[in-house]
């Protein structure tokens, strides 16, 4: 499972993530999923979630290649 999110530059995961659970809707859907889930054996013992490479770039023209 992974999740796809997008952001600005602006977006900082050390920060904003943690702000999630200052909404009470929010709060109770992490809670929820932390019981399905378990943390990502990549990610540090602060993080829930793991930083990805790009994998696929939906932007990406439909046909044409990548060089």
């Amino acid at each position: 499972m992974f999740m796809y999110i997008t952001t600005d530059d602006t977006f900082d995961p050390a920060r904003d993530f943690a702000r999630i659970n200052e909404d009470p809707v929010s709060a109770r859907w992490n809670e929820l999923m932390g019981t399905l889930q378990a943390r990502a054996p990549e990610a540090t013992g602060d993080e829930w979630w793991a930083p990805m490479e790009l994998v696929f770039d939906l932007d990406w023209p439909t046909g044409a290649s990548p060089g």
